[in-house]
């Protein structure tokens, strides 16, 4: 089973999307669990997870957070705004889907 970690500022919000990405996830059959914890949690949990999903609003931590994930081999991606706004759980689980298959 692949994992995921989807990281933010605080976790309030992520915690909302969080919800929302578990249920796409049962109703999809897709084979990964999902975690969601605030930034400073990354380097405790990065050798627990084989993909990083970033939270737009700690975007400007892009560039630091993809050279930790780099350094691990774990891949990463940015939640687009308007995905994390609408709380769009279906469209986050395809774009995790998409990333883990490149």
């Amino acid at each position: 089973m692949k994992k995921a970690l989807l990281i933010c500022n605080l976790g309030v919000s992520t915690k909302m999307l969080k919800e929302k990405i578990v249920e796409a996830i049962s109703q999809s059959n897709e084979d990964f669990e999902l975690l969601a914890e605030p930034r400073s949690c990354l380097e405790d949990l990065i050798d627990q997870v084989d993909i990083v999903l970033i939270a737009p609003q700690i975007a400007y931590l892009k560039d630091e957070i993809i050279e930790i994930c780099n350094k691990k081999n774990k891949k990463s991606l940015v939640i687009p705004f308007q995905m994390y706004g609408n709380m769009d759980g279906k469209s986050v689980v395809e774009l995790i889907r998409q990333t883990m298959q490149n």
